[in-house]
């Protein structure tokens, strides 16, 4: 039986400062991808003279253009369309796959041929490249394994937000029948894919640090999450799709689901680096009078300010299962004990 086959499948939109390193990554697989699509979304900096500088010589690339904006959800539906490999992966221009991303990913998703993908850990870096932290938060598994559809939905009861896009590696068959990546839920649409797949077929995770995750501020994730009339658009396109896929996930997730991101979005908001806007954290977190007091007394209580408004936002919007935050430390130190990260 032949080896299945990879492809990466990288969209850009004015990322030439970062391609050097994504490009690169990409291309020093230690198991190399079969197939390399990049699909520039109508770049109008430098990005398609580095493109053709990085990619020459090399057969297994194919390098597209748009010749309008098409935005990134449809980018990447248009990557997806013009990929053959087995499984596939969406490593954005501004992230960077770690050497053996590929080769340990597709080796787990080669054990468990129903698993619909395999995530991993990945670091947080800035502009610069310094590594600001990693996720998930809470892994779902401290050894590399497969988790059955039913084992997920009970693990969504008490936690959340276990893939990142920059480090899930997909099969390919099974996310193209999922419908690929529904345009309509914006920056939401690979997390429900994700949800839906999972919920469905089950997946794999490997503890494993394999990627690293740019937050710079311009993230789309960033973007869509931190307006709150946005956010709440999303959220309502969200739970209408989450009626359809009742039976792939636990009753009332939508509930938790909105709880959970909008955490993740008051999170983005107070722990960023420019000047922390009340109003804004309010509307994103429909906060009510005396809650919308709390906040405001706790971001005048500098330079403790991000601590409190934190510590509150947990406790208020309960996004995980404190239990389960407790003993993530001992999780994460048995995972780096068993030589699961990098």
């Amino acid at each position: 039986m032949s080896r299945p086959t990879v492809s990466l499948l990288m969209p850009n939109y004015n990322h030439a400062e970062f391609l050097e390193r994504s490009i690169g990554a990409a291309l020093r697989q230690s198991r190399p991808a079969d197939q390399i699509v990049i699909v520039d979304d109508a770049s109008d900096d430098n990005s398609i003279e580095v493109i053709a500088r990085l990619v020459e010589g090399h057969a297994n690339v194919i390098v597209l253009r748009n010749a309008q904006r098409q935005g990134v959800l449809r980018t990447l539906n248009l990557a997806l369309a013009q990929a053959h490999g087995d499984f596939i992966a969406f490593p954005s221009a501004d992230d960077m796959l770690y050497p053996r991303f590929v080769e340990v990913s597709a080796a787990l998703l080669e054990q468990h041929p129903t698993a619909a993908f395999c995530c991993s850990r990945a670091a947080l870096i800035d502009k610069s490249n310094n590594v600001t932290g990693y996720r998930p938060l809470l892994m779902p598994a401290a050894r590399p394994r497969f988790i059955a559809p039913a084992k997920f939905r009970q693990q969504l009861r008490h936690g959340d937000h276990f893939f990142l896009g920059a480090v899930t590696l997909y099969r390919r068959d099974m996310l193209l029948e999922n419908g690929g990546f529904a345009e309509q839920l914006g920056s939401a649409s690979d997390g429900v894919a994700q949800l839906q797949l999972a919920g469905r077929h089950g997946f794999c995770f490997v503890p494993s640090v394999l990627g690293a995750w740019r937050l710079h501020g311009e993230n789309f994730s960033s973007r869509s999450v931190g307006d709150p009339q946005a956010l709440d658009l999303m959220l309502e396109k969200c739970t209408r799709t989450f009626v359809t896929s009742a039976g792939d996930l636990p009753k009332n997730y939508a509930a938790l689901f909105e709880r959970r991101l909008r955490f993740s979005a008051a999170r983005l908001l107070v722990l960023g680096d420019a000047p922390l806007s009340v109003p804004r954290l309010v509307g994103i977190t429909h906060a009510n009078r005396p809650q919308r007091r709390v906040l405001e007394a706790l971001a005048s209580f500098r330079p403790a300010s991000k601590l409190l408004l934190m510590l509150f936002l947990a406790a208020w919007l309960r996004p995980f299962s404190f239990a389960w935050l407790a003993v993530e430390p001992l999780r994460a130190k048995w995972a780096r004990l068993m030589g699961a990260t990098q």
